[in-house]
């Protein structure tokens, strides 16, 4: 039992008689529901569909998109090169844009937010849809995909205040639906390889889905973020009380920037691997197999959760191997987040945030040890791990700021943090190349197993110290009252 139940303070509890009028339109149970439903809808629609950029890239190929960069024969690296180029400046453009969107979600509201999102992504479907090699608007379209798509999934996040005995399963979800989004490139494939539909037909419906949710929107999302109904989830009765504090003493605070490195050395970790499994499965593979490295061996799709590979000879058993777990990889990254969404959600609900930020470092150290290891079995150990890993990182940090410094600057912040993991993820190119020179990842992911177990030792306990430091300082001293009631 609580010590408010055991004691009675007879202003307090005249205070709490008086409700809150934003608490008052807060939507009921059943409405609330529906609404975190079609937020995931939206955000699944389009929050992330730009990095599922493998099969639009061969779709693209098969098109002829940029083949007058081929000089001999088609496709040619040239082409690849090009379209890399648009994969590139569109997820670039998605992470720098974080702030810049977070500024107009905290000055503007969610409404507005999500409705600049639809316009930007159904924009970019339209001209993408219109593109051809003679009127070359493909990279313009797909920018404009990528930086639609993010308004719309942070301008959600504060419908966690409508259910807080799960709102660290509703952060979770929405940020899990960033990677289940990429999948939808796949199936607009399959629909082109297998329909009399063409890449212009599918894009031009395609725009019914922000259309549909800018015509909603006003409808749906209210002008101003559902303020909290109450700390009633594990992770928030332990938060700091730097909710009321300014941007600028909460972006100085310690929480947040042990929070941003936390972030940024993680982050730095999954970018770089999610960018260089299938060359790190074909190092380990080719490296640990009896065949010789097969210098037919040429990378043709160089960006997205797996690269295409191209063979000139036949394929060796090792070979085999490496587009086997590649392709598996492709398909368990997004839908086994999904999935992990469950345990993460039930973590960040029930236990402190300390608990979730320790399991996630706990992940992060054993799936770094499982890429030391060229075995099959051992490395769809590691996907599944890689699975938890980066839905506990985005859910469980999201939750973080959410629950540390409340939503008033949720925007500012998250985009500072993830501005500053975009200073970190420059290092991804030259660590590429080191491995390249060394034909190896061993030393890398070695490295990156040693930094998160100083992590783990560290941060989770600091952030345990620092709530019980909090709860001692800040809990309210109550007196018991003696008042003898004479109607009992």
């Amino acid at each position: 039992m609580y010590p408010l139940e055991r004691y009675s303070n007879h202003e307090h509890d005249h205070e709490q008689t008086i409700e809150d009028p934003k608490t008052r339109k807060l939507p009921g149970t059943c409405s609330s529901v529906f609404l975190v439903l079609v937020a995931a809808l939206e955000s699944v629609l389009t929050s992330g569909v730009v990095f599922g950029w493998a099969p639009l890239q061969i779709m693209l190929q098969e098109e002829g998109v940029y083949a007058y960069k081929c000089q001999t024969k088609f496709p040619c690296e040239e082409q690849a090169v090009q379209l890399q180029m648009m994969y590139t400046l569109a997820t670039s453009a998605f992470c720098f844009c974080v702030w810049p969107t977070g500024l107009v979600l905290d000055s503007l509201g969610p409404r507005i937010c999500c409705m600049m999102g639809a316009l930007l992504f159904g924009a970019g479907c339209f001209i993408f849809a219109i593109s051809t090699s003679a009127m070359d608007l493909f990279m313009l379209g797909y920018i404009l995909m990528a930086v639609g798509g993010l308004p719309i999934v942070l301008s959600m996040m504060h419908l966690a205040n409508l259910l807080p005995a799960y709102s660290g399963t509703i952060i979770t979800i929405l940020n899990v639906m960033i990677d289940v989004s990429s999948l939808n490139l796949k199936v607009m494939k399959l629909v082109t390889d297998h329909t009399p539909f063409t890449r212009k037909d599918a894009f031009s419906m395609y725009v019914a889905a922000p259309a549909a949710i800018l015509i909603t929107a006003p409808c749906l999302w209210p002008r101003d973020r559902y303020e909290e109904r109450g700390a009633t989830n594990a992770s928030q009765v332990a938060a700091p009380s730097l909710k009321t504090s300014s941007f600028w003493k909460q972006v100085r605070s310690a929480e947040f920037l042990m929070c941003a490195f936390f972030t940024a050395f993680h982050l730095l970790h999954i970018n770089l691997y999610i960018g260089t499994v299938d060359d790190q499965l074909r190092m380990m593979w080719f490296t640990n197999s009896s065949s010789p490295f097969d210098e037919n061996l040429r990378t043709l799709h160089l960006s997205g959760y797996a690269k295409a590979l191209h063979y000139e000879e036949s394929l060796q058993p090792s070979q085999n191997v490496v587009q086997s777990l590649c392709s598996l990889f492709a398909w368990i990254l997004p839908l086994g987040g999904l999935v992990m969404t469950l345990p993460v959600g039930y973590t960040l609900d029930n236990f402190p945030l300390w608990v979730g930020i320790a399991l996630l470092s706990a992940a992060a150290i054993l799936h770094s040890v499982c890429t030391l290891i060229a075995r099959t079995e051992i490395q769809i150990v590691g996907f599944l791990l890689f699975a938890y890993y980066r839905a506990a990182l985005f859910g469980t940090m999201a939750t973080t700021v959410a629950f540390t410094f409340g939503y008033d600057n949720f925007g500012k912040l998250w985009g500072t943090l993830y501005a500053i993991s975009g200073l970190f993820n420059f290092s991804i190119e030259p660590l590429a190349v080191l491995a390249q020179k060394q034909e190896t990842f061993y030393w890398i992911n070695l490295c990156i197993a040693v930094v998160s177990g100083i992590l783990f030792l560290t941060y989770p306990p600091w952030l345990r110290w620092k709530s019980k430091d909090k709860s001692q300082v800040e809990e309210p001293l109550l007196v018991p009252d003696f008042t003898l009631d004479v109607n009992q």
